[in-house]
């Protein structure tokens, strides 16, 4: 609707910021606008009439534009107090780190240190960035950095789950045991009548399993919000394969000089295929929220819900364990 753009387009004519971050704001007040006319017209009233209530019930356009110019460039503040957090973080860390070892319970290096680092020294390398950036005039989304900060935090989880306990000095105790499935289904009949055998209830390899698709459902889900080239499902599904065959590299690295704790190396399509069906659904998720504009209507409500999501990853795979 052309009326519509033109008044939104008059609200902004006055700012000199250009970013991502007001094109959302653009797209969710047309939205609203475009609602407020549909529900206008269900109740009797013609086009021209409906859009004329709704533009007079947003508001004027001159107080409109007042207060824009003072919300707008809140998007580019605070860039201070998220380089003041990372450092705290850091101090919590190192604070975390001689509490462990002035208990004596720190026998090697636990998945949690990688969530302890991670973020904290990603925080304060993105601040250095987006500082030279607002500088710059270029482009600042609060939502996306956010949303940066979320797979940042779930990539800290999923390294510290996978590659997480090592040992503090090379131990070569035990001989390092490969398991290598490149038959798929087999591997996955073997491994569970293998583990039948030494004990294991059928409830405890189904858990397993479970586990280890939700491990990497927030992949996929996360991957095509921070950036647009994984907004397809392949190139998410792709993303998924390299991640875990990156982890089980480095992996094998760590066993081959005697850092692991774990010596069982495992490397199998079965389980891959069940790290894809997490990607796979992430996405799927991602998709449905995409297309119902929920990404957009609820923005707020999604990165609190993805950051708790990470959250109690944190506590069920690393903090449990």
């Amino acid at each position: 609707m052309k009326e519509i753009d033109d008044y939104i387009e008059s609200l902004y004519k006055n700012s000199k910021e250009n970013s991502k971050e007001i094109e959302e704001l653009k797209d969710d007040m047309k939205t609203h606008l475009i609602e407020t006319i549909e529900e206008l017209k269900r109740e009797g009233n013609s086009q021209s009439e409906s859009i004329k209530i709704a533009l007079d019930r947003f508001g004027e356009t001159a107080v409109l534009e007042d207060e824009l110019s003072e919300v707008v460039p809140i998007y580019k503040k605070g860039m201070n107090s998220t380089l003041l957090l990372a450092i705290g973080a850091l101090v919590i860390l190192f604070s975390l780190i001689i509490l462990l070892i002035s208990e004596g319970s720190f026998g090697g290096l636990k998945g949690i240190i990688v969530v302890f680092l991670l973020p904290p020294a990603y925080l304060i390398i993105r601040s250095a960035t987006l500082k030279n950036q607002t500088k710059s005039e270029h482009d600042f989304s609060m939502s996306t950095e956010l949303y940066k900060f979320i797979y940042i935090y779930y990539i800290s989880v999923l390294i510290g789950t996978m590659l997480f306990p090592i040992y503090n000095y090379p131990c070569f105790r035990d001989p390092v045991q490969f398991d290598i499935g490149l038959i798929p289904i087999k591997w996955t009949i073997d491994n569970i009548s293998t583990s039948l055998q030494h004990g294991i209830t059928l409830d405890h390899i189904l858990l397993g399993r479970l586990r280890m698709i939700a491990l990497f459902m927030p992949l996929g889900f996360l991957a095509p919000i921070i950036s647009a080239k994984f907004k397809s499902i392949k190139s998410t599904l792709l993303l998924g394969t390299k991640v875990y065959l990156s982890i089980s590299l480095a992996h094998i690295f760590l066993c081959l000089v005697g850092l692991s704790e774990n010596i069982f190396i495992i490397m199998s399509f079965d389980i891959l295929f069940l790290y894809l069906i997490g990607v796979f659904l992430g996405h799927f998720l991602f998709s449905f929220l995409n297309k119902k504009r929920y990404l957009s209507f609820y923005k707020n409500l999604i990165i609190l819900c993805s950051f708790i999501t990470i959250t109690f990853y944190f506590y069920i795979f690393l903090l449990r364990n």
